[in-house]
């Protein structure tokens, strides 16, 4: 399966020149022009190349088609050998993280239910520190966090990467309100990428945590989904992560050190972004008991 937006054409690279540029089939055009007519023969580049009377041919000896793919969702338009189309997330499953497609299919992101419980879409996988891997037919990878820590933590200030290729277990560092959260994928993957935008932008990490903000792009190792869970399972398991994690915010704001004025139970689910409100012992104990690599099924 291939994006909808990746479309093919005719091209014809000239052999003669000594740029490698792509002439395209103009819309109501015959053929490529003058390379494709007999007119070919009052072409300068023609004319310095060693050659003998083409003017019998209809076309240029020296230019040769070619299919190409590119992008149409692009506001640049970028060839890709239809040779290499299988090389590049376009050309598979993985054109679901692309944020060009994201954005064409399903452009603004709806607001959040803050009493709606965080959601395990079926086709995912997921570990019990609360990140998820999508496995493609193709061997493809994506890595990423759930919903419910996206809930929680609101929005991240920072991320870095700690793992940047090859066979590794993916982990990258959240910061949130000053503290770092350092997560990390159970089980390995063959690591080809991580998703330098969100060094510019992390918030995405949250605000799109099963879209643009995946953390980790690769493909398949042996053991990759050892261990994990997905379809019902997954989401019977998140919703008594959600109800576990709104008792415990409940348990912690009720302490009489509890961390500041805005953290108030109101017998609801837990708040989003509620992590921003709490203080540096309090962060550290919240991963520490749901989000940590040491986690354990429950």
């Amino acid at each position: 399966m291939k994006c909808p937006f990746f479309m093919e054409t005719n091209v014809l690279q000239c052999r003669a020149s000594a740029f490698r540029k792509m002439i395209v089939h103009a819309p109501g055009q015959d053929g490529f022009g003058r390379c494709s007519s007999p007119g070919f023969a009052q072409c300068e580049l023609y004319g310095e190349q060693p050659h003998e009377d083409d003017a019998v041919h209809g076309s240029c000896p020296f230019v040769a088609e070619s299919v190409v793919q590119y992008c149409s969702a692009s506001p640049v338009t970028k060839f890709i050998p239809y040779s290499e189309a299988s090389l590049s997330r376009c050309g598979t499953e993985g054109f679901k993280y692309c944020g060009l497609y994201l954005g064409m299919a399903s452009p603004g992101m709806p607001d959040l239910d803050p009493e709606a419980e965080p959601e395990a879409p079926p086709n995912l996988f997921y570990s019990p520190n609360h990140m998820w891997i999508d496995r493609t037919e193709e061997g493809n990878c994506h890595v990423g966090v759930d919903a419910l820590l996206a809930k929680a933590l609101g929005t991240a200030e920072r991320i870095s990467f700690m793992s940047t290729q090859g066979v590794e277990r993916p982990a990258a560092v959240l910061t949130v309100n000053g503290v770092d959260w350092q997560m990390m994928f159970p089980n390995r993957i063959h690591i080809t990428a991580p998703n330098y935008y969100l060094r510019a932008d992390p918030a995405k990490v949250a605000a799109d945590p099963y879209g643009t903000g995946w953390l980790f792009e690769g493909t398949d190792a042996p053991g990759s989904l050892h261990g994990l869970i997905t379809g019902k399972a997954a989401a019977e398991w998140m919703h008594e992560e959600s109800a576990r994690l709104t008792r415990a915010v409940h348990e912690w704001i009720s302490m009489p050190n509890a961390d500041g004025p805005q953290m108030v139970a109101d017998g609801g689910n837990f708040a989003p972004g509620f992590a921003k409100c709490m203080e540096r012992e309090s962060l550290l104990k919240l991963f520490h008991n749901f989000f940590s690599p040491f986690a354990n099924w429950r």
